[in-house]
């Protein structure tokens, strides 16, 4: 319909989730260590 082959396009959309998956997983792992980091964490040092 497009002129794009559907395997190419299959193609760019799971490489578009797998993009913003691990977009989200990296968010994730650094709000956690920047919780961490500000003492409200499970390993609390203080300031």
């Amino acid at each position: 319909m497009f002129g794009v082959p559907l395997g190419e396009f299959l193609y760019g959309a799971a490489f578009a989730v797998f993009g913003v998956g691990t977009w989200g997983i990296g968010l994730g792992v650094a709000y956690l260590l920047y919780r961490r980091w500000r003492g409200d964490g499970p390993r609390g040092d203080g300031d």
